[in-house]
């Protein structure tokens, strides 16, 4: 694991910082003041653009996962179809040619809080128990 840090962290260069063992508030601060988030793993709930979202930033992401259900391309987001340099950077250069509304994606982000969850499902059940009577 460490040769392959060291490895990345050379290919990478000066400009990019490899961060990690953040707590809460060093991550938020991570997020507020980034320009986007790249993410190239593979997530079940597409949860960090939703971290980042909810900070109006957009994310670039795999299309793939739960980043389907999260991410909103062009409005929240852009996505390239699997993890290779080239459609990264393609989609990283794609990225920053939008203009985004930190606003519109801090709205998509609220409407996956947990208040809207528990409202939605309340709702889910009282129409599941409403065609059972």
């Amino acid at each position: 694991m460490q040769l392959e840090r060291a490895r990345l962290e050379t290919l990478a260069g000066p400009r990019v910082t490899f961060l990690r063992g953040l707590g809460d508030d060093q991550l938020r601060w991570s997020y507020a003041n980034c320009k986007a988030l790249l993410t190239a793993s593979y997530e079940d709930f597409g949860l960090t653009p939703l971290e980042v979202a909810a900070l109006g930033k957009p994310t670039a992401a795999p299309r793939l996962g739960g980043f389907l259900d999260t991410i909103v391309e062009g409005q929240t987001g852009v996505f390239f179809e699997r993890p290779a340099a080239g459609l990264i950077a393609e989609a990283m250069s794609h990225l920053g040619e939008i203009a985004w509304v930190g606003e519109v994606i801090a709205e998509h982000a609220a409407g996956f809080n947990e208040a809207r969850f528990a409202a939605r499902l309340r709702e889910v059940v009282a129409e599941e128990a409403a065609e059972l009577q």
